[in-house]
């Protein structure tokens, strides 16, 4: 039952994804184009090329949002898998993302019995962690670099 519950997530992740994804894209693309062709007859400050590009940057602010939620589709939460298979799956989609930094998961002691919403709670904390951790980095990086 489990299978089948994770596969169907999974199918459903990919139909959201390239209906939303091809949508989306043809959305940008209008706008971009609208504010290209905005620019080249008019100003470039118009209200036109204005409105052209708030429809680009609320696209890409809307394609950037089902990316976590297709993400939590796609990988089961703990309460369906054991603990450490959630863990190990949550880094290796992590390590799927991003090269940089290195993601290295150490787990110690037995975690088969842990289980249910303690398993969530735990699964959630490290999600949380990893997402601000990497949040860091990239804002470190971009001011580093």
């Amino acid at each position: 039952m489990s299978r089948l519950r994770s596969d169907e997530r999974r199918a459903l992740a990919r139909e959201l994804h390239d209906e939303f994804g091809q949508n989306l894209t043809a959305i940008l693309a209008f706008a971009t184009t609208i504010e290209a062709s905005a620019g080249d007859k008019y100003a470039a400050g118009t209200e036109i090329a204005q409105d052209a590009r708030m429809i680009s940057q609320a696209t890409r602010r809307i394609i950037a949002c089902p990316c976590d939620t297709l993400n939590r589709l796609r990988h089961p939460p703990a309460e369906e898998l054991a603990l450490e298979a959630s863990l190990v799956d949550l880094v290796d989609s992590w390590r799927s993302r991003t090269t940089q930094p290195l993601i290295q998961l150490d787990l110690h002691g037995d975690l088969a019995d842990i289980s249910g919403t303690v398993a969530a709670t735990a699964y959630r904390i490290a999600q949380e962690c990893l997402t601000n951790a990497l949040s860091s980095w990239s804002a470190w990086r971009s001011r580093a670099g």
